[in-house]
């Protein structure tokens, strides 16, 4: 899918080799387009996920992970992981990180 990605994304894609996923730094390409950091907004970033996907054949090829802020009493922190179809619909799986 990277290959189909306009080059301004494209550029923005940190390789992770193997068959990990490319992930696009937001920050990256928001200073790189803008020249700003991205608003820190789940909003703004399920948006620019939903761009994302317009490229993708399928729906599993582009993954938002959204991380939580930490749990002031252990520090455990939640992470909230949508599709592109999972961007229409709100549906999402939610993730404990360590």
């Amino acid at each position: 899918m990277k290959s189909s990605l306009p080059e301004t994304i494209r550029d923005s894609a940190l390789e992770s080799g193997g068959n990990e996923p490319n992930i696009i730094s937001l920050t990256q390409w928001s200073h790189k387009e803008l020249n700003v950091a991205p608003y820190p907004e789940d909003r703004i970033f399920k948006n620019v996920a939903r761009r994302v996907c317009e490229y993708a054949e399928e729906p599993s090829e582009v993954e938002l992970v959204v991380e939580g802020k930490p749990n002031p009493v252990d520090g455990s922190k939640k992470a909230e992981v949508y599709d592109c179809s999972g961007l229409k619909t709100g549906e999402h799986e939610t993730l404990n990180i360590e």
